[in-house]
């Protein structure tokens, strides 16, 4: 697929996608963090004028990313939702009855405001996913005998050019155990990472995925 890195953690092959999600070929499943469905209509409830429009951007974007590979299984890392629900949760299940992949939510923080309001059967929620040695969760955990990959953070870099410049660019951050993936979300921000800490970055850029370190 144009534009991707192909990594390997533990002997696997991993695909580092521009849009931020991964890509497991041996599974055929998709890996996304963070989407934060509802937070744009939740931010417009309270006032602030956040264009409708930006929600829609997350469509548009999980539309190009499951269309453009052979996905059978999507795994949402954590926070899929932002807050209780909303206007903007049933345009995300409307959505996911158009799919013919399996759908699994890895429960995060912001996921837990409302859980109950998930209709029953529209996919299956999980504390964490093991597969063979590796361990999706959506808040980092500390594990010896597995690797770690997450969500949470919003990884970003922050990117310095001529004069003034700054831009706060999402990106995959990859530490001794643990490799922590970007939020999908169009409308999420980003945490600069320290650029030393990391054993790897790996920058987003929408168009392709450029190694930093």
């Amino acid at each position: 697929m144009k534009g991707t890195q192909t990594i390997q953690i533990k002997g696997h092959r991993l695909m580092l996608l521009p849009t931020g999600a991964l890509y497991w070929p041996k599974y055929k499943a998709l890996f996304i963090a963070d989407l934060h469905i509802g937070k744009v209509e939740h931010f417009r409830k309270e006032g602030l004028a956040i264009p409708a429009a930006v929600g829609a951007e997350n469509y548009q974007k999980l539309d190009a990313v499951t269309q453009g590979l052979d996905v059978e299984q999507l795994y949402f890392l954590g926070d899929l939702f932002h807050s209780k629900k909303n206007t903007g949760w049933d345009r995300f299940f409307d959505w996911v009855k158009q799919q013919d992949f399996k759908i699994t939510l890895i429960v995060g923080n912001h996921d837990r405001h409302d859980l109950k309001a998930i209709p029953e059967g529209s996919f299956e929620l999980l504390e964490a996913l093991e597969l063979e040695d590796v361990v999706f969760t959506h808040e980092p955990v500390e594990d010896a005998k597995m690797f770690n990959i997450c969500g949470h953070i919003h990884p970003g870099l922050l990117m310095r050019g001529k004069g003034r410049l700054v831009a706060k660019v999402p990106c995959f951050a990859q530490e001794k155990n643990r490799l922590i993936i970007p939020a999908f979300g169009v409308f999420t921000g980003n945490h600069p990472v320290d650029l030393k800490q990391m054993q790897k970055v790996y920058i987003c850029t929408g168009e392709e995925v450029l190694v930093v370190k």
